[in-house]
């Protein structure tokens, strides 16, 4: 009789795990947040991943993911999530921290290119941040045969010969297959080379042909007349005030002779002469080293990359 009651308890018992074992696991946000790995600006990408694997293994509720991240979030992810307007899931987070940070094909081709070796790192640890970031580079490309492999170095190096215009036209479209690329580069080359002569022929039509045609919708800023520009107006006054327009006065100081026989002269400008007064120093100078020095006044410049010694001083005290 006692053997049946502890018999039925027992049954009663298992019943009641089963039971409870059938249910769901009541979510405590609390903490599960512990458990949530901890955000690093300089790995944004393996932020997500971790937690999304971590996520999945212990069936969170994918409505609860916001809350889960948010508060793990610094720096720039912080404030891009905090500008963010409306109701916010947990793709719509995502996306917008990898987008601020950069973490797309495009960046993690520049990162992988632009990496240098840091000083305090050996060379053994810098190829194998290297070949880290290529290897990012290759999975956010979905690279996995040979032949996508060599379409995605040969594009690489065949957008960057391209001019800019069109490399850009390329970028735009996401185009990332070679053959595709490059057609697309003909066309923009064929359809811009046909608007350039388009272009031409119409500037040559309002500056007049050959027949002398007079040039139509052509305005003067000067003399105020219509048929050409300010560039070859035939008015004197308006080329004279074209010619010394915002230029300070010149002086002309006699020069010497060169030894092909050429008059040359040296300009000088006129200005306040307190205007170079902290670059001039007095210094000297010799040809070799064991030549007696000789005092010069000295203009320096920091914008030049010669030295000018006037020809008539070195003549006398080198020749």
């Amino acid at each position: 009789m006692e053997e049946s009651k502890i018999r039925l308890a027992m049954e009663n018992k298992k019943q009641e795990l089963d039971l409870e074992a059938r249910q769901p696991m009541k979510f405590d946000l609390t903490r599960c947040i512990k458990l949530v790995p901890k955000f690093d600006e300089t790995e944004v990408d393996v932020f997500f991943k971790n937690f999304e694997d971590l996520a999945s293994y212990m069936k969170w509720p994918l409505e609860q993911w916001v809350w889960l991240i948010k508060p793990k979030l610094v720096g720039k992810a912080a404030t891009v999530v905090g500008s963010l307007i409306g109701e916010l899931s947990y793709m719509v987070i995502k996306k917008a921290v990898l987008d601020a940070y950069a973490v797309t094909s495009e960046g993690y081709r520049q990162k992988f290119r632009n990496y240098v070796k840091p000083h305090i790192k050996t060379w053994t640890e810098f190829a194998a941040e290297k070949l880290r970031l290529f290897k990012k580079w290759l999975d956010s490309e979905d690279v996995v045969t040979y032949e996508e492999l060599i379409n995605l170095i040969v594009t690489e190096e065949f957008k960057r010969r391209l001019p800019q215009n069109i490399m850009l036209y390329i970028a735009d479209k996401e185009e990332k297959d070679l053959k595709k690329a490059a057609v697309l580069a003909d066309n923009y080359s064929l359809i811009h080379k046909g608007s350039l002569g388009n272009v031409k022929q119409h500037r040559a039509e309002l500056l007049g042909d050959k027949d002398g045609k007079t040039s139509r919708g052509l305005f003067c800023n000067y003399c105020k007349k219509e048929g050409h520009m300010i560039s070859n107006c035939p008015n004197p006054a308006c080329k004279r005030g074209k010619v010394t327009e915002n230029r300070a006065p010149v002086k002309v100081f006699p020069g010497y002779k060169s030894d092909a026989g050429k008059e040359s002269a040296m300009h000088c400008v006129s200005q306040d002469k307190n205007l170079f007064e902290k670059f001039i120093c007095n210094g000297t100078i010799s040809l070799h080293s064991s030549d007696k020095p000789i005092k010069v006044r000295m203009l320096r410049d920091t914008g030049s990359n010669q030295s000018i010694l006037i020809k008539c001083c070195s003549k006398s005290h080198f020749a």
